[in-house]
């Protein structure tokens, strides 16, 4: 059970650092791209609902377990890649 929770802590903790850029991006530049950014800041929301629910998910078999927590960490490791590459992108913009 440990793995569950230590999974749903790495989704918070992944989470809330997308958040604290996205939030410092925000502050430093108020001005500029607020809405862009504030949709970065929902997707992130949403996608960690989304992996949440999928981590209460049960399932059976040690390998359908593996697999199952292993997609779980890909797809959050992507998002927060995807969610970083975009808040650069608009920080370049001018």
């Amino acid at each position: 059970m440990a793995k569950r929770r230590n999974t749903k802590k790495d989704i918070e903790y992944i989470t809330y650092e997308v958040l604290n850029d996205c939030f410092l991006a925000i502050e430093s530049h108020p001005e500029k791209h607020r809405e862009e950014i504030g949709g970065i800041i929902s997707d992130a929301v949403q996608k960690r609902n989304e992996l949440i629910k999928k981590v209460n998910q049960k399932i059976k078999g040690k390998k359908e377990i593996k697999a199952h927590f292993k997609e779980i960490y890909n797809d959050l490791f992507k998002s927060a890649d995807s969610f970083f590459s975009k808040l650069s992108e608009i920080i370049k913009k001018k």
